[in-house]
């Protein structure tokens, strides 16, 4: 139990810390590496239907409510794919600790 929620932490602190670097991202000028940075927004965000407001060669996609709600499911989607790739790295240091 005690792995698990040591694992759920790391995976909000990576999540949040990717998520903040990525904002930063945009910031800086940089929207190409925010999507790399955030990726798990950007995932579920691109699950999402495209309401095209461009030509069709030149797509452009309106941010709708579902974009939103998409982007910003990311945080707990991130924090649960984190917390998974961390739990049995937080396992194996466990094992090794008590030998």
């Amino acid at each position: 139990m005690k792995t698990l929620l040591q694992a759920l932490g790391v995976g909000a602190i990576v999540s949040l810390g990717m998520f903040g670097l990525g904002w930063l991202a945009v910031l800086a000028g940089n929207v190409e590496l925010s999507y790399y940075l955030y990726w798990p927004g950007k995932l579920l965000e691109g699950l999402v239907p495209c309401d095209n407001i461009g030509h069709e060669l030149y797509p452009v996609c309106r941010v709708t409510t579902m974009n939103m709600i998409a982007f910003y499911a990311g945080i707990p989607f991130g924090i649960a794919v984190y917390a998974l790739l961390a739990w049995p790295v937080l396992r194996l240091a466990q094992r090794l600790q008590k030998r």
